[in-house]
């Protein structure tokens, strides 16, 4: 697919789903910083990252351990993987893996990059009323399932995440929107200003909505729409 066509393809879902213009251009923000639009298993190969970055992205009650662990670690991808998204971990419990391996497994696919067991299994009997998408993974690498379990997974997790950090969201701002559906996405809430995600995360997904007007993105929400309704 072309990168024009993957976009309508994404905007006309998400649409189709009940979701606004404003909370569209989060999640298409969040996308443009996730993937670019491509879709890409989560990369994994850490062996040329500083430990320090390392550090900073997956926290330190994941990466307590020594440089020379560390690095030994990164090596291999999949050991990565399940280290840091594995039974040993609180957030592997929570991602729902329970079995050696599902670290790796159930890695980041999709637009929005869903990981874990329990992710992949509830998209998989909320959308299709059946374990496709636990017996075969790879199938989020597939546009149309991508666009589909992206707004499946936002409209799930958004109330939730919207109480936490107590925005309404019949009336918010296009920033407050934006850090709704980023902490949605990144599966915990986020501070503005504070590590990683407040920073470097915020701080692409505020830039990627800034581009555009409201009233622009209303049309362009509208044509993207009216688009990919001729291509089916």
């Amino acid at each position: 697919m072309k990168p024009d066509n993957v976009i309508d393809l994404i905007i006309a879902q998400l649409k189709s789903q009940g979701l606004n213009s404003r909370d569209i251009l989060a999640i298409v923000a969040n996308i443009a910083k996730e993937t670019g639009f491509r879709l890409a298993e989560e990369n994994l190969d850490y062996r040329h990252t500083p430990n320090d970055r390392i550090r900073n992205i997956f926290g330190s009650s994941r990466t307590n351990m020594s440089d020379a662990e560390l690095t030994a670690l990164k090596q291999s991808p999949e050991q990565f993987a399940d280290h840091m998204y594995g039974l040993g971990n609180k957030v592997g419990i929570g991602l729902g893996n329970t079995q050696p391996g599902d670290g790796w497994k159930f890695r980041g696919r999709g637009y929005i990059q869903i990981t874990g067991r329990t992710n992949y299994t509830q998209a998989s009997q909320d959308l299709f009323h059946d374990d496709r998408l636990v017996n075969y993974p790879e199938l989020l690498n597939d546009p149309r399932i991508a666009a589909l379990t992206a707004g499946w997974y936002v409209k799930k997790a958004v109330p939730h995440t919207a109480a936490q950090l107590k925005v309404d969201m019949a009336t918010c701002s296009q920033e407050d929107a934006n850090l709704v559906y980023t902490s949605a996405i990144a599966g915990c809430p986020i501070t503005r200003g504070v590590g990683y995600l407040g920073t470097e995360i915020m701080g692409k997904v505020d830039a990627w909505t800034n581009q555009v007007t409201a009233e622009d993105w209303d049309k362009q929400v509208a044509a993207a729409v009216d688009r990919s309704k001729l291509a089916a």
